[in-house]
């Protein structure tokens, strides 16, 4: 359970970049199974919620830590079981979750340069990816293995269907 009690509604990359570490973290090194913020939803003026109501309008207003969240969440299947994942970088925090012939790879790339990402370990070609950024809201592509770059400032998903690390 989680929350970034800082004061001030937050929609940007730099909240969805710290939780993204830190359940990268909880994830490698707690082994933690299961991962939830202390409130999706808010009405107050704190960087608490996933989703930004206001009591007098109708709607929501998404955040950027909405979409990191569900880098993982909308990914990694129910039930994966958790694999390590080095990196060549230390900007770079990344899990793998492995289920059945899916492998799904969730990173974070902390630093402000795009930084390659080794994906050579997969028998696939292609990967699907999904991308959250200042400009991407888990935007989907496919990208040959041999050429994964994680932009700057970005939580990015990897799934590689019918093979595993």
């Amino acid at each position: 359970e989680w929350t970034h009690m800082q004061v001030g509604r937050d929609y940007v990359m730099d909240s969805a970049l710290v939780q993204a570490q830190t359940m990268l973290d909880d994830i490698c090194i707690l082994r933690a199974c299961a991962w939830q913020n202390w409130i999706a939803v808010s009405n107050v003026d704190y960087c608490d919620g996933l989703l930004y109501i206001d009591l007098d309008k109708p709607g929501f207003e998404f955040t950027k830590r909405y979409y990191a969240f569900g880098n993982f969440s909308k990914y990694v299947p129910v039930g994966a079981r958790y694999c390590a994942v080095q990196t060549q970088d230390d900007a770079v925090k990344a899990a793998a979750f492995v289920k059945d012939a899916t492998t799904v790879v969730v990173a974070a790339n902390l630093s402000d340069r795009e930084c390659v990402f080794d994906c050579s370990q997969f028998a696939q070609s292609e990967l699907r990816m999904i991308v959250t950024d200042a400009d991407s809201d888990l935007r989907e592509t496919s990208v040959d293995v041999r050429n994964v770059t994680l932009a700057a400032r970005s939580v990015v998903t990897l799934i590689a269907q019918g093979g595993s690390l």
